[in-house]
Formats: C-alpha cells, structure tokens, sequence
C-alpha cells in the first residue's frame, strides 16, 4: 500500500460570523480602536464612506470589499433611501494560508450580481441553524475565498516621512486642545506650508481636518456610551461651540449627534456593522 501525504498550511480559523444588515436612516460606525473581525462586504443598496489613517473611500452598491483585521476606520452609510449589504466575518490566527497581510481593498473582479447570490446563499444556510448547512456554508465561503486569494492586493510596507508622523502623534494626544497650526509646525520643526502639503499629499485631508475627526471618533464613543449633554461632549472634546460641534459631527458621520445616539440606541437588524 502506497500513501502519498500532503502537509499544507493550516486555514486557521477561529470563529465564522455571517450578517445580513438593512436600515433605512444613516449611520456612523467608529472602529478607531481595530476592528475585531477580517470580513468581506458586499453592497446591495446604498453606499458609505470608509475612512482610514491614510485614505478615505466611499463605495456605491455591487462593490465587493475586504476589511482587515485590525484596520483602524470609521464608516458613514447613508442610502436612497435605504443600505442593504451581506459581510462575512471570520478571526484567524494567520489571515492567509501564505501568512501574508493584506489592506482594505475594493475586488472589481467580484464586485457583481454572482458574489451578491453567493452570500445570499451562505446567510441562508446558516440562518437555517442546522450542522450540516452551516458546514455547506463555510464551505461556499472557503471556495469563494481561494477564488478571491489570488486577486487581492498585500501591505505594501512604506516608510512615513518622520515629521508627519509626529504631526499625526501630536494630533491624536492633544487632539482636545486648541493648538495653532504654526504651533504644530514649530513641534515638528517644518513651516505651515510644508504640514499642509504632507498631510495633503499623504492622507488627502488637512491638519485641521484630522484633527476634527479625531474629536468626532471620540464624541462618537461618548454619544453611544454615555448620557451626557451634547453640549458637554463638545466642551470635552476641544469645540468651544456647541453649534460648530453639530456642523462638524454632521459633515464626518452624515447625521446630527441626537440622531446618532438613537441609531446606536440598537435599532439595526445586526450586532455586526462594518
């Protein structure tokens, strides 16, 4: 008797989590800590905004999309007039088989009616609870995702210039103070014209623009976690108007604090927003 023995690499993983989400209203997601889960989102109706450290992104219906875990983001959905989309959620050990790291990313090549009907069938047969079709479901996925595995785009290891990287670190650890943009340039020892351009050049927005999210990510936290006064939550995280604070939180997450302390009061169909 002849065996012949293949050892590959282990898949790895650890849990399997399948959501089908619909609401009718926007909505703000702030996953600025990591996100928790690697998961791939496909958009039925209505469109959001992904913003990143370095980017910000907004994908419409029929996008196929890969959000990795640990990726720090917040996420504006908005629809007309409502958001629908499928994700699959899964945590492993080693995201890939090659151990590679892999970014947020957009897949074209899947980004139609056939990825739609793929995930459709794989809520469903989980939805049904049984053993059988939930094995019949991961294994859907685990074909999908080698067809998908050959597509996506890794890491690209890139050095940042080291001023903007203690713009970026000044910002975040004092993001409540009222600092001056010549303050800020004189911190990292480069004239205002030269911040502005790095921070164009890099993350597509301005100082003052990074510094505002970071106040919105937190008022965001505050909002869905506490009962304080609006007006408190703007005084805390460095808007000395309470007006400013709305017009700023609005343009960040498409919605007014009171409308985003109700939509996270637990109206969605799922616990699992991307």
């Amino acid at each position: 008797m002849n065996t012949n023995m293949i050892i590959g690499g282990e898949l790895g993983i650890d849990s399997f989590l399948v959501s089908h989400t619909h609401f009718d209203h926007p909505y703000y997601n702030n996953s600025s800590d990591g996100y928790v889960f690697t998961s791939f989102g496909y958009i039925v109706r209505g469109s959001v905004e992904i913003i990143t450290l370095n980017r910000n992104v907004r994908l419409g219906a029929g996008t196929l999309f890969l959000v990795p875990q640990g990726l720090k983001y917040c996420s504006a959905w908005t629809g007309a007039p409502d958001v629908e989309f499928f994700s699959v959620h899964t945590t492993m050990k080693k995201f890939m088989i090659s151990g590679e790291k892999y970014q947020f990313q957009t897949i074209p090549e899947f980004s139609n009616e056939k990825t739609e009907m793929l995930f459709r069938e794989i809520f469903s047969l989980y939805e049904r609870g049984e053993p059988a079709d939930k094995i019949r479901g991961l294994g859907l996925y685990c074909l999908f995702f080698a067809d998908v595995l050959p597509h996506l785009e890794p890491v690209r290891a890139a050095a940042i210039n080291p001023a903007l990287a203690d713009a970026l670190d000044y910002i975040e650890r004092n993001y409540r103070a009222n600092f001056s943009m010549n303050e800020l340039a004189d911190h990292c020892m480069i004239s205002v014209s030269h911040l502005f351009h790095l921070f164009s050049k890099n993350l597509g927005r301005t100082p003052v623009a990074y510094r505002n999210e970071c106040r919105i990510k937190r008022a965001a936290a505050l909002l869905r976690d506490t009962k304080k006064m609006v007006e408190e939550i703007a005084g805390e995280t460095g808007f000395n108007s309470a007006i400013y604070f709305r017009e700023v939180f609005r343009s960040v997450t498409g919605m007014t604090p009171i409308e985003y302390r109700t939509v996270s009061a637990g109206e969605l169909t799922s616990d699992i927003m991307l």
